[in-house]
Order: structure tokens, then sequence, then C-alpha cells
């Protein structure tokens, strides 16, 4: 027995219901969230963005 679900055709394509179009919609928008987020907007690099990570990380490793 297939447990295949047909998506539809170029010609004929599934009309689908609300509750899909929601789901769909929250989908597509919580992945532009997330690659808003990994945006960088300031202009560092990347490098500079660990340098400076790396330097407050070494604050607290002397610090403990």
């Amino acid at each position: 027995m297939s447990r295949f679900v047909s998506g539809g055709t170029n010609e004929q394509p599934l009309e689908r219901d609300d509750g899909w179009l929601k789901a769909q919609n929250e989908i597509e928008e919580a992945r532009r969230r997330k690659e808003e987020e990994g945006r960088q907007t300031d202009g560092k690099s990347l490098y500079e963005v660990l340098q400076a990570n790396k330097g407050g990380f070494a604050h607290v490793i002397v610090s403990v």
C-alpha cells in the first residue's frame, strides 16, 4: 500500500484549505524571522563579531 499523497499537477493543482494555508504562512514567517535574525546589520564581519565575543568570554573565564 502506497502512502503517496498527490500534490496535483501543473494543469490541475490541488486547492488548499484554510488550515493548510495558515500553517504554510506561519512556516514562511518563521523562516523570514530566522533569516532576519541571521543578518548582520551593524556591518561587522563574522571575524569581528567572533573576536568581540572571544574578548567578552576571556573576561568571564579570568574572573572565575
